[in-house]
């Protein structure tokens, strides 16, 4: 039975088309690489997410007690976040993603 299934795959093997390669494509060699990056920039918009709700609490703290270097942290904060959120976009932007 072995003996059988390994002749009929010979001439498949031997009379195989050269012009066929068994390199991969483009495709398939990058689709993990696509992969992480989605997951780098959704870990990085979700990071952006907290420091948003991290500055609006600081903001918050900074008025209740008159702190003009917690606010103004809290401000650089929310604006940092919405650069990390907005990431993506940026890089579509900017040609590299």
């Amino acid at each position: 039975m072995k003996s059988t299934i390994l002749m009929n795959m010979i001439p498949h093997i031997i009379l195989r088309d050269p012009t066929e390669s068994a390199a991969p494509d483009a495709s398939s060699v990058l689709e993990p690489l696509n992969v992480v990056k989605n997951l780098l920039l959704a870990g990085v918009a979700f990071y952006g997410a907290f420091l948003i709700i991290k500055g609006i609490t600081t903001v918050s703290d900074g008025f209740h007690q008159n702190d003009s270097q917690s606010q103004r942290t809290g401000v650089f904060m929310i604006i940092g976040g919405l650069l990390c959120v907005s990431i993506g976009t940026i890089l579509t932007w900017m040609g590299i993603s």
